[in-house]
C-alpha cells in the first residue's frame, strides 16, 4: 500500500506542483474572479479538490507572514497556519484530530451541499487562530474548485467568555441580595444591622462588577481612556 495515501479522515491524495501551477494560472487569468477575491475584506483562498491552495488573497498572506503567493501554493490551510496536527500522518486533514476540524469538514461537505459553514481553532504552539470558515464549491473554466472564506472570530469568542462570566457573577450577587432582603423582612429592627451591612457590601460589589465589565468592554473596543494618577510606593 502507498503510505502517502494513508489517512485517518480526509483523503490524502495530493496534486503535483506542476498541476498546482497550472490551476493557479487558471484562477489568475480570470480577472473578474481575482478582483472579487481581492476586493472582499476577508481572508479568501481557492483550493483544488485535494484541498491544496491554488490562490490566496493578500489578507491570508499577511496573516501567515508569507512573502508572496509562492509560499503557500500547493499547501493546505492547516499547513499554512502551522496547525499542530497538519504535519502528522499525511498532512492537513489526515490525522484523527482533523475529524473535529470545522475547516476540513466544510471543504468535504461543500462538494455535495454547495456551501458549508463551520468553525475551527488552529494551534501552532505559539498562537491559536479561532476561525469561522465558509467553504463554497464552484467551477472556473469547467474545473472544480473550493473557495474558502476565513473570518477571525477570536475577539468574538473572548467577548462571549467574558459575558458568560459577567452574567454568572451578576446573577450570584443578585441572588445573594435577594436572599438577604427576604431575611430582613422577617427580622425585628434591632437584629437587622448585621444583614443591612452585608446587603450594602453586596450592592457595592454589584456596582464594581458592572463597572469592571464596562471597562473591559471599552478596552476590547479600544475606546477605554486611561486615568493616570501618581502614587507613592510607601
Amino acid at each position: 500500500m502507498d503510505n502517502s495515501l494513508l489517512t485517518c479522515f480526509a483523503p490524502a491524495e495530493r496534486s503535483s506542483q506542476d498541476e498546482i501551477q497550472r490551476q493557479y494560472k487558471v484562477i489568475a487569468e480570470n480577472k473578474d474572479l481575482i478582483s472579487i477575491l481581492n476586493g472582499i475584506p476577508s481572508m479568501l483562498s481557492v483550493l483544488d479538490m485535494n484541498r491544496q491552495v491554488v490562490f490566496a488573497n493578500q489578507l491570508i498572506l499577511d496573516m501567515v507572514d508569507a512573502n508572496d503567493i509562492n509560499d503557500v501554493l500547493g499547501k493546505r490551510l492547516g499547513e499554512i497556519f502551522g496547525c499542530q496536527h497538519a504535519f502528522s500522518v499525511n498532512g492537513c486533514g489526515t490525522s484523527e484530530n482533523c475529524s473535529a476540524c470545522g475547516a476540513v469538514r466544510t471543504m468535504l461537505a461543500c462538494r455535495t451541499n454547495g456551501i458549508s459553514v463551520d468553525e475551527c481553532s488552529l494551534t501552532n504552539g505559539a498562537a491559536t487562530f479561532d476561525l469561522r470558515v465558509h467553504s463554497t464549491f464552484t467551477q472556473v473554466n469547467g474545473e472544480n474548485f473550493i473557495i474558502c472564506a476565513l473570518y477571525d472570530v477570536g475577539d468574538e469568542k473572548r467577548r462571549g467568555i467574558m459575558e458568560r462570566m459577567f452574567f454568572h457573577d451578576i446573577l450570584n450577587t443578585i441572588n445573594s441580595i435577594n436572599g438577604i432582603a427576604q431575611i430582613l423582612q422577617l427580622l425585628p429592627p434591632d437584629k437587622q444591622s448585621t444583614y443591612t451591612s452585608l446587603l450594602n457590601q453586596l450592592i457595592v460589589s454589584l456596582a464594581d462588577e458592572i463597572n469592571a465589565h464596562r471597562v473591559l468592554t471599552l478596552a476590547e473596543k479600544q475606546e477605554y481612556v486611561l486615568n493616570k494618577q501618581k502614587v507613592q510606593s510607601l
